[in-house]
């Protein structure tokens, strides 16, 4: 997994995101409330993976935190199905046990240790979300005008 380093300066959003928090422990899922309230995103969060899994499903959804450890479906069913639901999502572990992650970077972007620095989680959810951003925009850039004319040498047509 790429590891992420946030900037000392929180970066700006231009985009209206959702990110869905799961985790069976509602004191874990207040404790994100608290640290992302001020973040300019809708902030979802459920104690069900299957709800996750269906907002996911229905909205587009930017980020999904997801806790490792869950009774009712492991962390790593979530994320892998949330991957077929949804591929654009960017999703993220939260958990305890960082040792015992073992999927590939295609199905999780990066592992956050419970506990976490609130200053910490902000800012690595708003870099993800940033990210994402950047993909997007890379993605609908218009084609360039014109073409190199790589047969005849280094000319540049219109």
């Amino acid at each position: 997994m790429t590891p992420i380093v946030p900037d000392t300066d929180i970066l700006p959003l231009l985009d209206p995101h959702v990110v869905v928090v799961v985790d069976d422990d509602p004191e874990a899922l207040s404790a994100v409330r608290r640290a992302l309230r001020a973040e300019p995103c809708v902030l979802l969060t459920t104690e069900h993976p299957g709800q996750a899994l269906e907002w996911v499903g229905r909205r587009e959804v930017s980020l999904l935190l997801c806790d490792y450890r869950m009774p009712e479906m492991s962390g790593a069913e979530t994320l892998v199905e949330a991957r077929r639901r949804s591929p654009e999502t960017t999703r993220v572990f939260l958990t305890a046990y960082p040792e015992q992650v073992p999927l590939p970077d295609e199905v999780v972007r990066c592992v956050i240790h419970k506990p976490w620095d609130v200053p910490t989680l902000r800012k690595v959810v708003r870099q993800l979300l940033r990210e994402r951003e950047l993909v997007r925009r890379r993605r609908e850039a218009p084609p360039p005008i014109g073409d190199w004319d790589l047969d005849g040498g280094d000319r540049w047509t219109e």
